[in-house]
């Protein structure tokens, strides 16, 4: 008979977790596994500096996916993760490494000496990350709903704004989706601009597949949209 796992059951708890893909990696290894390997270890290097800072953090990593968690669904855990995802999120773009990524509050288990992972939140932070057709960073609606609990309503949050997000299926219909993203690098302006859309514009031009190019043209019109924020607007609505 096969040895069991020691499974610790006090660890399933319902957290907050990040789940993060590191776009166009595929593409990256059929060029060159050596460049590929390098956009990797520079996201594990962000990844490792800004779980470090919060020490109820950790992370993890799989192929070209990342993880961030926290120990639970403390309103203090919540400003510890989204501070570092957002930052996470937004250096890999000034490295022009395009990420996409989702945070749940669910039920999860994880044992990182043994590498398990499991749970309602890693698997609803994973297929809410997989359906949309841009660059960006959302907030599931197990998110939305303990932020209510807490008294952090995520309509009146300085960096975030709903949008109805483009999905990868059925682009036919141009179906989409209304969803609290991350209006990244608006809240640190330089000159009043937001130097991420430049990031982003430059990104695209170096694109020569349409389908690719959608993914950057689909976030520049959020971040358009919405420009620099001034001041809290909770019932802000996509035009």
């Amino acid at each position: 008979m096969n040895e069991r796992l020691d499974i610790d059951f006090t660890r399933i708890g319902r957290k907050w977790v990040c789940y993060f893909d590191l776009l166009g990696f595929s593409e990256l290894l059929k060029q060159s596994i050596v460049n590929a390997f390098f956009h990797w270890e520079l996201c594990l290097w962000d990844l490792k500096n800004w779980s470090d800072r919060f020490p109820d953090l950790e992370y993890a990593y799989f192929s070209d996916t990342f993880l961030i968690y926290a120990s639970d669904d403390s309103a203090k855990s919540f400003s510890h993760i989204e501070s570092a995802s957002r930052w996470f999120f937004q250096i890999a773009l000034r490295r022009n490494i395009p990420l996409r990524g989702a945070m749940a509050c669910e039920e999860f288990y994880a044992d990182k000496p043994k590498a398990i992972f499991l749970g309602k939140a890693l698997v609803e932070a994973a297929k809410t990350e997989q359906k949309y057709n841009w660059i960006g960073f959302v907030l599931c609606n197990s998110v939305v709903e303990r932020m209510n609990e807490i008294g952090l309503p995520a309509d009146q949050r300085l960096n975030y704004r709903k949008w109805s997000v483009p999905t990868k299926s059925d682009k036919a219909n141009s179906k989409s989706e209304e969803v609290f993203a991350l209006l990244f690098g608006a809240s640190y302006p330089t000159n009043g601009q937001n130097t991420l859309v430049q990031e982003l514009e430059k990104m695209a031009e170096r694109e020569t597949e349409s389908t690719v190019k959608e993914k950057y043209e689909n976030s520049l019109k959020f971040l358009n949209h919405f420009g620099v924020p001034q001041i809290i607007l909770p019932t802000e609505k996509d035009s």
